[in-house]
This record gives C-alpha cells, structure tokens and sequence, in this order.
C-alpha cells in the first residue's frame, strides 16, 4: 500500500495511521491501521507528535468491525439506579446553574466575589457522597452533562478537594484549596464563547488569546481579599514542572502546590470528559498518559498519590478491553497502574503482562 509522511497538524478526520506511532519512550501510541479522528490528534498533540505515516485517501486498511455491544448488569449501571445518585445529578445541576449566576455577576461586575456562597456549592455536593473514592464514581456516571466551564470549575472543584483529603491537608486548607479549583478557570469567561466552543483547531492567533485566560483571571482577582494560593492556582494552573506550560514558563518550584494540584485536576476532568472537538478519553488511558509523560511535567508526589488513589476509584467497574472481552476490574499493578488485573469470565488477565492489549472503555 501506499503511503505518505505528513505533519501533525495537517492530518484530518478520516485519514489511516500507515505506519505505527511511539512516544520518546518507546511505547506504542497509535497502531497502524488506526482512522484519524479528533481522540486521535488529541493524543498525537499531547505527545509533541511532529509527522505521521498516512496512507494515500485512495487506499484504505482492512478495518475489522467493532465489537458487539454487550448488554450486562454493571457496577456502573448500578450507581446510577440508586438513590444517591439520583440526588447528586439533580443537586449537580443545580449547583452549576447557582454558580454560573453567582460568579457571572462578579465577572460583569455587578456583584462582589461571595466565597461563603460559592463554597457552599462544591460542599453541598459532598454531602452527598459516602466516601472520597464516591466522589468518583458519581462523576464518572454524569456523562450526558454539557461540558462547560462552569461544569468543568465545579468537578475540578470536587476532585482537588478529594485530593486534599488524600494528601492530609487539613479542613481549612482543603477549604482554599476547593475553592482555588472552582475559580482556576474564572479568566475563561472572558474568551469568546465561539472560540472556547469553536469544534475545530484553533487558529494561531485564537490559541494565544485562549493561553491569556489564566492572566486574565487573574486580574480579575488580584485586588480581592481571598487566599494568595487561590490567586496563584489561577494564574499559574498551566504551568508545568519542565518549563513547558504558559504563561511564564515557569519550573519546578516556582509553581505553588495548590496550582500543580489544581493542575492534575484539571487535566484529569478534561480528558475524561466530552468536549464539542472529542469524545471523553477512557480513564485508564488518561492515566497511561500521565504514566508516560506525567512525571516530567508535572509534581511526582502529587501524582504518584493521585494516580494511585484513582484506580482504586474504578475497582469493580465493568470494562471492555482492547480485543472485545469484556470484564471486572479486580486488582491494581502498582507499577503500572493503567494496566490493572481484569476478570473475564472464568480468567483472570493481568494486563501489565499483556502489552497490546489495554482498557478502552469503562461501562
């Protein structure tokens, strides 16, 4: 067959990978064979994927057809029949409508920055789980909700809390911390909603309006009398450890603790939620990601603490893997944790002994 190099940013929906695609590391990122959609880039663009190997768009691979859907009483399906959940999804909803009010008046100016209000919305939602590792699996299973910014605010909102729990920080602390969350992203409001929802790559110029926002929220708050580390999560939340993030390029500890949490928390709720340009990732892919690249960019204690802490969060969760079996998540491999032990039927599979396959959906 045919084939060509191109670069990156001028593959398109419907092309075919010709040739595999590794990270710096080695590992396989992308199979030969594999149609280009917007999960695709989204991924080749996370690796600093320069030039791909397409076949000519007269030659097409064989594509073997997905996998039947398989209809089975799931631990997931069982979360959302209960009762808890029913109240957190109508309480989620509300509490996104009340903070999309109360922090829009601030931004217009028509209103003060209220943070006894806006805690209440994050913590009202807590109320409503049993456990930290709840947290999760209400979130998980609010998958048909518009991925907004205030939708997005109030999840990272509820993830760093959790997080906060995790690392031992005490009640006030993980109070600032909450909150530094669901305000990380206040500077979006002021980017045009046609490019923030545009469902296309951004232009050039477009993107460098979009890598303000955390300048622009910024300064929405740098006179408000509110924590210090709330101001610097939102001005510093895209930074990264390696000098590789904006808009300061700064490194290492140059950047707060509470702005490198809010920073994995951020990222984690963006990939695992649906955007208007791709499908939400699987969460186990999102944690090979961080596995791979992840400790470069970003804080290692933090990381190792949240990643670890995650896949437990999704033990017993039916999943489908790579070759159509469908099983039980049952036991984490702590050195490779997007690779857990699933159960299929009557066979246990460890996935960190099998390399070409892996979890590409969570039921």
């Amino acid at each position: 067959m045919k084939s060509r190099t191109i670069f990156t940013f001028q593959a398109k929906n419907g092309m075919y990978i010709s040739k595999d695609v590794f990270n710096s590391s080695g590992q396989l990122l992308i199979s030969e064979g594999t149609e280009i959609n917007n999960k695709v880039k989204e991924m080749l663009s996370f690796y600093s994927v320069m030039k791909i190997n397409i076949y000519d768009k007269e030659i097409r691979p064989e594509v073997k057809p997905a996998p039947p859907v398989i209809n089975i009483d799931t631990y997931s399906q069982r979360i959302k029949n209960s009762k808890r959940f029913q109240d957190f999804k109508k309480s989620f909803s509300e509490n996104v409508t009340q903070f999309q009010s109360d922090i829009t008046t601030f931004v217009n100016k028509t209103g003060v920055l209220d943070l006894k209000n806006l805690t209440k919305e994050p913590y009202t939602l807590l109320s409503k789980s049993d456990t930290t590792i709840n947290v999760f699996d209400m979130l998980h299973n609010i998958e048909d909700y518009d991925d907004s910014t205030y939708s997005h605010s109030l999840n990272v909102a509820l993830i760093c809390n959790v997080i906060g729990h995790w690392m031992d920080y005490k009640d006030e602390d993980i109070e600032v911390l909450t909150l530094a969350g669901l305000l990380h992203d206040i500077g979006k409001l002021m980017i045009p909603e046609h490019i923030l929802k545009k469902p296309d790559k951004l232009t050039d110029e477009e993107f460098q309006l979009m890598k303000l926002h955390p300048i622009m929220g910024y300064d929405l708050v740098k006179n408000e009398d509110i924590d210090s580390r709330i101001k610097e999560a939102i001005l510093k939340h895209h930074e990264r450890c390696d000098g590789s993030g904006y808009p300061s390029a700064l490194k290492g500890d140059n950047i707060s603790e509470f702005a490198k949490i809010v920073t994995i928390a951020d990222i984690y709720d963006a990939m695992t939620s649906k955007r208007v340009y791709r499908d939400a990732l699987c969460p186990f892919e999102v944690i090979r990601l961080f596995e791979d690249e992840g400790y470069q960019k970003y804080d290692a204690k933090i990381l190792v603490n949240f990643l670890e802490r995650i896949g437990q969060a999704y033990i017993k969760n039916t999943v489908q893997l790579s070759d159509g079996r469908v099983g039980e998540i049952i036991l984490l491999n702590k050195n490779a944790l997007s690779k857990p032990v699933v159960k299929v039927k009557d066979t246990v599979v460890d996935l960190s002994k099998k390399h070409n396959i892996t979890i590409t959906k969570i039921f």
